[in-house]
């Protein structure tokens, strides 16, 4: 069975997702696809993503589809950039999953993610239609007539990215940082944006590892041990920062190892934004209050929008005024994409602290809390579950709608993307399923760190669960 979860179709390789899969759902999107324009085809560094994206082209072209084909492993956001001048983009990877999986996300023009809608479409089609039926023509004979080109120039998406930032502020302000690939597809890309940046890097794990070290290729807190460690012993940078395993997320370590997220990254951005061109700004659920707190001061709008990144760029399509859009794993930068990326993201963090001459990040964050009077700390982290955990969860959470035993009554309870539990001061907790993944987020933004760990230890408590991914 395919099914479309936030940001595509994923699987475990040989058991879900299989060149039959694989190649239904390429089947669906010549289907749905509306005009005669190249579509982009583009893989990261998981097992046999070469092999997918080639078995997913010979459908493609069968029914008359133009391609270009990346010839190495590249970022999703690139391909999501190739569709500001195509109809599709076409990415083979589960993104930060674990390496037993690989899936497709699928981007369309304008650089978003397809809608509900549209997966929905997609995922029905692929599933009524026999694999027997699908007809092909083989790569090697497409690329010899000329329906697949392949290409390995990856300038248009660096150009863009420099054309949406201060170069000029990140060469004279000598900043050193380290960059941690996670093994995954962003490194060549980073090398040479850092390079025209005049930026001083030190790459970590930037080899192609389709195992991803036997970890998980997300830049969470928990899995950051080596980057950590050189901060702690060895740490001649200002800061650090990691990408995920195909470059959409991204963290940041500061000069002591301190783990940050983009609730505060976003919002160190949006507060250098508002102080030069005031503009709203895009986010969800489980977002930092710290950006109401800013949007607030300069008279501008927070818009929620619902959890995932094709909510997020619907939400900024309507409202022009709003320059970012954000979740806490990634944000989109408007005049580049409506689509997150972790490159794009890094380089307006530099960008902002160098403008303010601020090299370390640590202090950065902490004097934009006492800017506003607003201590805080928000953090995430994921659980897997059974099936009768998560029935479970949802009758206790969903259906009879219960509240954790917190010490302070929430001031107001959400159910519209996840349960919502607000606070006075802004403060909140929030218990939701995730859409691409068999785990159940908890998030929670206190005054301190130990009170956030507190409410966490609450939530798990009351959902049962305690083994964090």
């Amino acid at each position: 069975m395919i099914k479309f979860g936030t940001s595509g179709f994923r699987g475990v390789i040989a058991d879900n997702f299989t060149k039959e899969t694989v190649q239904k759902v390429a089947f669906a999107i010549a289907k749905i696809s509306k005009t005669n324009n190249v579509i982009a085809v583009g893989y990261d560094n998981r097992f046999m993503g070469r092999v997918f994206a080639k078995w997913l082209c010979e459908v493609l072209v069968a029914y008359g589809k133009q391609i270009k084909f990346f010839e190495m492993p590249v970022p999703s956001p690139l391909i999501a950039f190739e569709t500001l001048e195509n109809e599709f983009g076409i990415m083979i990877s589960a993104s930060h999953n674990p390496y037993v999986y690989n899936g497709i996300k699928i981007f369309q023009t304008g650089g978003r993610e397809l809608t509900s809608q549209q997966n929905q479409t997609l995922e029905q089609i692929a599933n009524r239609t026999k694999h027997s039926k699908i007809k092909t023509i083989s790569f090697d004979e497409a690329k010899k007539q000329g329906i697949i080109k392949t290409t390995k120039s990856v300038s248009a998406y660096i150009n863009s990215i420099l054309k949406n930032t201060n170069p000029k502020a990140i060469k004279q302000s000598g900043v050193k940082v380290y960059f941690n690939a996670m093994n995954g597809s962003s490194s060549s890309c980073a090398h040479t944006l850092f390079e025209k940046l005049g930026l001083t890097a030190k790459y970590i794990n930037c080899s192609i590892d389709p195992n991803f070290n036997f970890g998980l290729p997300a830049p969470y807190r928990n899995n950051l041990g080596d980057q950590t460690a050189l901060a702690k012993t060895d740490f001649n940078e200002d800061f650090g920062f990691a990408l995920d395993g195909d470059g959409d997320r991204i963290s940041f370590l500061d000069e002591n190892g301190g783990f940050y997220d983009s609730n505060y990254l976003v919002a160190l951005v949006y507060d250098h934004l508002c102080q030069t061109t005031p503009c709203d700004i895009v986010k969800n659920c489980a977002m930092t209050a710290l950006l109401d707190k800013i949007a607030e001061r300069h008279n501008q709008k927070v818009v929620l929008a619902g959890v995932g990144f094709k909510n997020t760029a619907q939400k900024m399509l309507e409202n022009q005024n709003a320059f970012l859009g954000a979740e806490s794993n990634g944000f989109a930068v408007r005049g580049h994409l409506l689509y997150k990326d972790g490159l794009m993201g890094a380089v307006k963090v530099i960008e902002t602290l160098a403008s303010g001459k601020i090299t370390k990040l640590s202090k950065a964050i902490k004097n934009l809390k006492k800017k506003y009077n607003f201590p805080c700390e928000a953090v995430e982290y994921a659980y897997p579950f059974t099936e009768a955990e998560r029935k479970a969860i949802t009758t206790k959470v969903f259906v009879n709608k219960e509240v954790p035993n917190f010490p302070n009554k929430p001031i107001s309870s959400h159910y519209e993307d996840g349960a919502k539990f607000v606070f006075e001061n802004g403060y909140w907790c929030v218990i939701r399923f995730s859409g691409n993944e068999n785990v159940l987020r908890l998030f929670a933004e206190m005054p301190n760190i130990e009170t956030t760990e507190k409410h966490i230890k609450i939530m798990e408590k009351f959902v049962g669960l305690k083994t964090r991914q």
